[in-house]
């Protein structure tokens, strides 16, 4: 059986509401780009940290921290 993740943007640029991002790989940081730093998936927003968050799976479970 082949099970695809994702998340689906509600709002956030550069993505249009409805964007599908695939959570493809088991450790996934979303974030604001920086000088030295690009996040896993990245959002131009001041509001975001640089590693806003980390969402990694176990076993077919995702946890956030």
């Amino acid at each position: 059986m082949n099970v695809s993740y994702f998340l689906i943007v509600e709002h956030g640029t550069p993505f249009e509401k409805g964007a599908f991002i695939p959570l493809d790989t088991p450790n996934i940081i979303i974030g604001r780009e920086g000088k030295n730093w690009r996040p896993d998936i990245c959002f131009n927003n001041i509001f975001v940290s640089r590693k806003h968050i980390n969402i990694y799976q176990i076993n077919g479970q995702f946890f956030m921290y």
